[in-house]
């Protein structure tokens, strides 16, 4: 009990030293199903990072309407994009800062992904995570695998 009490009162970095897991699991929730990433690339690269929904339906070859409807819709419920109507056949969609964080947590995982696995664990302070709410995840060495 002592050692628990004494975890939760230091700041280790990783989410103030506590569990995080329901808002990791929502946030991964976010970037997962299959039309997720497309659509944010598709906002990250248009012109000014805005875009009508036909033009974002392009970026996102093979999306259908109501599927892309639900998306920005998810989206624009979490903060992640802006609607902003300009007239009553105009509207235009963008990433909020709120959105681009998540890009860029996104682009973190990408480029993890394609790291060697030698190298990926030079995107984390592994020492942080072993002092952290994961510590029982881990392994007690820096060679052994997570199991």
């Amino acid at each position: 009990m002592a050692t628990t009490e004494a975890h939760e009162q230091q700041d280790l970095g990783f989410c103030a030293g506590s569990s995080c897991a329901q808002e990791v699991q929502a946030a991964v929730k976010l970037l997962a199903g299959a039309w997720a990433v497309p659509v944010l690339e598709g906002l990250a690269f248009a012109t000014a990072r805005t875009c009508r929904f036909r033009e974002l339906q392009r970026r996102a070859s093979g999306i259908s309407q109501k599927e892309l409807s639900r998306q920005l819709g998810t989206y624009m419920d979490a903060g992640i994009v802006h609607r902003q109507a300009l007239s009553a056949q105009r509207v235009e969609y963008r990433l909020s800062a709120r959105g681009e964080a998540l890009l860029a947590i996104a682009d973190t995982l990408g480029q993890w992904k394609k790291a060697e696995p030698a190298r990926a664990a030079s995107f984390v302070d592994v020492r942080k995570l072993r002092s952290s709410w994961l510590t029982p995840l881990m392994p007690a060495s820096a060679d052994e695998p997570l199991s």
